[in-house]
């Protein structure tokens, strides 16, 4: 009760299509089974809240298909998931298309590959307000925010590497577990997980189902660690703002510290800002312990203290 088609099959429906080498179906169940090389597009129907946007794309070794509930799940060396600038690379994908769900696992190492485009603030980039600033970083005018719009974005952009993803088209979030590394222009940011949030990209919400949008904002939990030029903050929460390039991390039962050359600090949290490079420890922060501001000079061995600000 099985039937096996050879040479360039192509199976399709409404919302999709998927080309391989050779698939077997199991008649009683629908369910199809296709060896490689393997390449299926998924699409949006436009209305109901979006727009409609350009399919989602995979290329895999061979992949599972069950007709019950409308999934379908990729084996690869690695698997390519990419729809626009966003990509995911993973062992396994299922895409889950009735649930608007994709889950890429790794097989127990952190193999789970994605990069992430830059959130896109509306007209190229550029913001109205405060002095035509690209991306939360000010410029000196309207003219130059356009010429730098483009490299904003990019800097922006967000690879990160995992034991697993999951994202959500419904929440247009991805969760990433088992071991997060996220690598952003000049800093790096380690956690237990973390979860990215989709906003608008090229003035578009993101279609539910589809593995669009820009970041616009992420946060991590779990012994974070973020590393820049000459500088590691570590804490217990942190909240990063691609469009201000802005990262707030912050302490939880042991408080926030922050080690360079010269010496290290502990405070209730630490902001740091890209644009400008400026990193500020505060004593007090909304759902957080108030502590005092130490710090602790590597030359001299001295030890001050700043009262809460």
């Amino acid at each position: 009760d099985q039937l096996v088609l050879s040479g360039g099959v192509r199976m399709n429906d409404a919302s999709g299509a998927m080309w391989a080498q050779q698939v077997s179906i199991e008649r009683s169940s629908g369910d199809a089974h296709a060896a490689g090389p393997v390449k299926a597009e998924y699409v949006q129907q436009a209305g109901a809240g979006n727009t409609g946007s350009e399919p989602m794309h995979i290329l895999a070794q061979r992949a599972d298909v069950r007709k019950g509930n409308d999934s379908a799940t990729f084996y690869g060396s690695p698997v390519r998931v990419w729809q626009g600038g966003n990509q995911v690379q993973a062992p396994e994908v299922q895409v889950e298309r009735a649930n608007k769900r994709m889950t890429a696992r790794s097989g127990g190492a952190r193999s789970v590959r994605t990069f992430l485009v830059g959130v896109d603030n509306g007209a190229n980039g550029v913001q109205t307000g405060g002095g035509g600033g690209v991306s939360g970083c000010g410029t000196a005018n309207a003219a130059t925010a356009r010429k730098s719009a483009g490299r904003q974005r990019a800097g922006n952009a967000v690879r990160i590497s995992s034991g697993e993803l999951v994202y959500s088209g419904a929440l247009h979030q991805v969760e990433f577990t088992e071991g997060v590394r996220a690598e952003m222009t000049d800093e790096t940011v380690q956690a237990a997980q973390a979860t990215a949030f989709l906003g608008k990209q090229n003035g578009k919400s993101a279609g539910p189902g589809l593995l669009e949008g820009g970041v616009e904002r992420i946060v991590a939990d779990g012994a974070v660690v973020l590393n820049r030029p000459g500088t590691r903050v570590s804490g217990e929460h942190l909240l990063y703002q691609a469009a201000e390039r802005s990262f707030v991390l912050k302490g939880g039962e042991q408080p926030a510290r922050a080690v360079d050359a010269r010496g290290s600090t502990t405070a209730a949290s630490f902001h740091f800002s890209a644009c400008d490079n400026t990193l500020q420890a505060l004593g007090e922060e909304p759902g957080t312990r108030s502590r005092k501001v130490e710090t602790e000079s590597t030359a001299t061995g001295a030890k001050r203290e700043k009262a809460s600000r």
